[in-house]
């Protein structure tokens, strides 16, 4: 199994209701998968709070807002749709 992930995209959203923006990353690895990792900033450095079950295909990720709540959406490479992925 390959634990080394790289950096694809990146958006920022309060996708928990704190009341502050968190970073939501698409990472890639070796094989080909693709996960969103949830970071909070802490002191100087970034704290992972949540990650993602793994997805193909993904092209990006953006920060959606609706009815005042932030949603991360992923966009895939060839699809008209896309997911969004809920924390609340």
């Amino acid at each position: 199994m390959n634990t080394s992930w790289d950096l694809i995209d990146i958006t920022f959203g309060d996708y928990f209701n704190l009341g502050y923006d968190t970073a939501a990353v698409l990472e890639k690895n070796k094989s080909g998968e693709y996960r969103v990792g949830i970071y909070n900033f802490v002191g100087f450095g970034f704290e992972n709070m949540k990650t993602s079950n793994t997805f193909n295909n993904v092209e990006s990720i953006n920060t959606v807002n609706e009815s005042n709540k932030n949603y991360i959406e992923l966009n895939f490479f060839g699809l008209k749709s896309n997911i969004k992925l809920n924390y609340n």
